[in-house]
């Protein structure tokens, strides 16, 4: 295309040269000037279309071409949420609430067959009340940091067994920050304590009879937790020196210790700070056959 309009502008460059070189001829010849002008009107007039037509085919040419407009494209398929492990539950039929072996046992608290409680508090004279009401048994403290402990002085551990723990408890009325908790080889030496705070937070201690004192082995704080006034399940897998702590369902941490290697079992509620605190414990269960609690 630059080729063609170079040549067509040398040929025009040539023929006015050439009417330049004739003008003289013309002038000198007036009774052919007329002719001669129309002649030289009409080859600029030509010269001039072509040009005009060049231009317009170069600028269709050059012109850019449209962009396909882009296609969206399709957001990734999110992948399927995992689905979660059932949670170690001990479920037995009714008729074998209470002693069903040795070492398996499960309760909703008919009746106070094997139960003994005792409590640990600062205060001068600690007040609680239990009452066993034929669906659970309710359990009063009445004042500031006052331990309640029961224990189920029919069952006995050590280190050799398996041993599954679970208790269901409900803080019902009183402050929020308050502790429920699970209590295994216990001895007149101390036993292990795993607690959950209704604030959100979980201990692990071992306590010490002949001091008198708690030891904080483990601790932290867990989403699993249900705060306030709710229920809540706690459970506990013992396996040699290895502990395994569950929270509603939810397997939370591995403990290792190897201080206390047989005892009982049982369970504790406690006021904190502030006193008045209604909790209702609903269930129980301890059991060495750990299909039971639908481990396999």
């Amino acid at each position: 295309m630059k080729q063609r309009k170079f040549i067509l502008i040398m040929l025009g460059f040539l023929l006015i040269i050439g009417v330049s070189c004739t003008l003289t001829d013309i002038i000198s010849h007036s009774d052919n000037e007329p002719e001669a002008a129309e002649a030289l009107t009409e080859i600029e007039v030509q010269l001039t279309e072509m040009a005009i037509e060049d231009e317009q085919e170069a600028a269709e040419t050059s012109a850019p071409t449209k962009l396909p407009q882009a296609t969206n494209t399709p957001e990734p398929t999110k992948p399927p949420l995992p689905t979660n492990t059932p949670a170690p539950t001990i479920t037995v039929a009714p008729s074998n609430s209470g002693l069903i072996t040795e070492k398996d046992y499960y309760t909703e608290f008919e009746t106070d067959d094997g139960w003994y409680d005792f409590y640990i508090s600062p205060e001068a004279h600690p007040e609680y009340d239990l009452e066993y009401t034929g669906a659970g048994v309710d359990v009063f403290v009445e004042t500031p940091n006052t331990y309640v402990y029961m224990l189920q002085e029919d069952l006995w551990y050590d280190r050799g067994d398996d041993l599954y723990l679970e208790a269901e408890i409900a803080t019902v009325s009183g402050p929020y920050d308050n502790n429920l908790a699970l209590i295994f080889r216990v001895t007149e030496s101390g036993w292990y304590e795993f607690a959950i705070r209704t604030n959100g937070y979980w201990d692990f201690w071992s306590y010490d009879a002949n001091d008198k004192s708690y030891k904080y082995l483990d601790g932290g704080g867990s989403w699993s937790i249900n705060m306030k006034h709710k229920t809540n399940s706690i459970g506990l897998l013992a396996q040699g020196d290895k502990f395994t702590i569950f929270i509603n369902g939810t397997e939370t941490k591995d403990i290792y210790n190897d201080q206390y290697t047989e005892g009982s079992v049982g369970l504790a509620v406690s006021s904190l700070e502030v006193g008045e605190v209604m909790f209702e414990v609903r269930n129980f269960g301890a059991v060495n056959d750990l299909s039971l609690a639908g481990f396999d």
